[in-house]
């Protein structure tokens, strides 16, 4: 799944912009796509993206595609561990992604994220990993699957 795909999702249309649902957009993450999401929103009109991501090089390859298209004045960028940082920036939609192998990492993401819960969480994750229906007052609503692939939409 694209990362255009996973904005239309979470808007619900690909035709609709995705400006009027995100206020501020939080993609945690230390992979590609994570920022691929982020930065796609931004494309299509939010206001405001964060990244979150402990590698030092993933983090200058965000930085450097954010100025290539020319939206660093819409992003920032932080950088060290998903978890430590997660607590810390307020934002209307999640969209998380730890690697597949860390499944530790994803319920204590939603644990913390739980705490103030954004008005939407999107999960990314192997169809293999179950994730429980609600963490807190995060509760799931839908799950989209693709192949060996999951979107999860917790609010």
């Amino acid at each position: 799944m694209q990362p255009k795909d996973k904005v239309a999702l979470v808007t619900g249309s690909g035709k609709r912009r995705v400006g009027n649902a995100i206020v501020e957009a939080l993609a945690a993450r230390s992979v590609a796509d994570a920022p691929a999401v982020g930065i796609e929103a931004l494309s299509r009109g939010a206001r405001h993206a964060i990244f979150l991501e402990k590698d030092r090089f993933a983090v200058e390859t965000i930085r450097e595609n954010l100025a290539s298209l020319q939206l660093e004045r819409r992003a920032t960028v932080i950088k060290g561990p998903v978890l430590l940082a997660l607590g810390r920036p307020q934002a209307n939609i999640v969209f998380l992604d730890p690697p597949y192998s860390q499944e530790r990492e994803y319920l204590a993401a939603l644990e913390l994220l739980s705490q103030a819960a954004p008005e939407l969480t999107v999960v990314q994750h192997s169809i293999r990993l179950q994730l429980a229906d609600s963490f807190g007052s995060l509760v799931r609503s839908r799950m989209v699957k693709q192949g060996d692939n999951a979107l999860s939409f917790f609010s």
